[in-house]
């Protein structure tokens, strides 16, 4: 029975990690460009769902190493995330690729995917319990303020450099977003090999 199904999958999920679980309908009611095609599967670890031949260019900031003596070092995270969304965009132009079609691709959607490490130790460090109301509060602002500051940075990008290719397209440009450089600029992958 498809409950007794789910409570295995939740089970097994809260006690291993495993398996994943991906909503499809949301994948595909989120895609920033599903004019490319549906999106049929993800990367490899599977926290960027892609078009076909897509890919994406991923990087970690390290929360831990913005904590000033009273909390985080705000001003030092923008930077980092701007100097960060601009590198990742850097790469896409000097990136190989094995298939001028993953190219192609690349180049057209100019996918980035910036995301964080760190958190676990930053709590540490702040004496912030991790299953707290005040670590559920400090993980929302700082999720938005790291979005909200990404997005900013690749409107930037666009007015200097352009827009990525399918812009005009994308269901970002319907959804009335600003030019961006890049379709996608959050990414959070499962970080705890990275870290």
């Amino acid at each position: 029975p498809a409950r007794k199904l789910w409570d295995e999958i939740a089970e097994s999920a809260w006690r291993t990690g495993d398996p994943g679980v991906v909503f499809i309908d949301r994948v595909w009611e989120t895609a920033p460009n599903p004019h490319m095609g549906r999106i049929e599967t993800s990367n490899p670890c599977g926290e960027e769902f892609l078009e076909n031949h897509g890919n994406c260019c991923l990087g970690s900031i390290n929360l831990d190493r913005h904590l000033g003596d009273s909390g985080f070092d705000w001003k030092a995270l923008e930077e980092t995330i701007r100097t960060s969304v601009r590198f990742l965009d850097d790469v896409i132009n000097v990136n190989s690729f094995p298939l001028n079609s993953l190219r192609n691709v690349n180049l057209a959607t100019r996918r980035i995917g910036l995301g964080v490490m760190g958190f676990a130790d930053s709590l540490v460090r702040l004496s912030v319990p991790y299953d707290s109301d005040e670590a559920l509060e400090l993980t929302d602002r700082l999720a938005r303020f790291i979005k909200e500051t990404a997005w900013d940075e690749s409107r930037l990008l666009a007015e200097e450099r352009g827009p990525f290719p399918e812009f005009e397209r994308s269901e970002l440009k319907e959804r009335g977003m600003a030019a961006v450089r890049n379709s996608s600029v959050i990414t959070i992958a499962p970080t705890g090999t990275i870290s």
